[in-house]
């Protein structure tokens, strides 16, 4: 017997009710959480199961998403995918940037609040992302850590960052913060400089 969903369904009540027909699942969305999103984008050689037919338009990831499971995503679909919150570390962004990029692209930012980065950019990173329009999607800004001569050395470019808005903190790896703060004395960075 045949099935078709009216509303959004997840991964597992879709392969539920698979698992109780021969007939045809007809459905147009899916809304779940990126973890079960990626892993059925994953099956079948990664061209996916339930987000894999042409039927399907819409794919609601219901919680923050990680850059790859976004991409595995977006590799095994041809729907529009609609996220709020991407989460992942500045490494990842860096080396993923290009796949972050193609899937900003093709759902259009209206879907996108915000990429929480969960650690640190090194001061070379910071200001390679901040120069790319996905430092607009960071969520507070940047948070950059270095060393005190590397902060100092790149000064004027942190300043110009911190002026665009794109800055959320700085951190010496072997300065304390009331010490960076005596050393950049008038510097826009100083009410930048605090632990977060």
């Amino acid at each position: 017997k045949n099935v078709t969903f009216t509303t959004a369904a997840s991964i597992s009540q879709l392969s539920t009710v698979d698992g109780f027909t021969t007939g045809t699942l007809t459905y147009t969305s899916i809304t779940d959480t990126a973890a079960n999103l990626a892993a059925d984008a994953a099956t079948n050689y990664g061209n996916g199961t339930y987000v894999a037919p042409a039927g399907v338009t819409t794919i609601t990831v219901s919680d923050a998403a990680t850059i790859e499971q976004l991409r595995v995503i977006d590799a095994a679909s041809t729907a529009t995918i609609s996220y709020t919150t991407i989460a992942d570390t500045a490494a990842n962004l860096l080396e993923k940037q290009s796949n972050l990029t193609k899937v900003l692209a093709r759902v259009g930012s209206p879907n996108l609040g915000a990429v929480d980065i969960t650690d640190a950019f090194s001061v070379s990173n910071g200001l390679t992302i901040g120069a790319t329009p996905i430092a607009n999607y960071i969520s507070s800004g940047l948070r950059i850590k270095d060393d005190k001569d590397t902060i100092l050395s790149n000064q004027t470019a942190l300043e110009t960052l911190a002026a665009s808005g794109k800055m959320r903190s700085l951190q010496a790896s072997d300065m304390g913060d009331a010490e960076l703060k005596t050393t950049l004395n008038g510097s826009i960075l100083t009410d930048l400089v605090f632990s977060s």
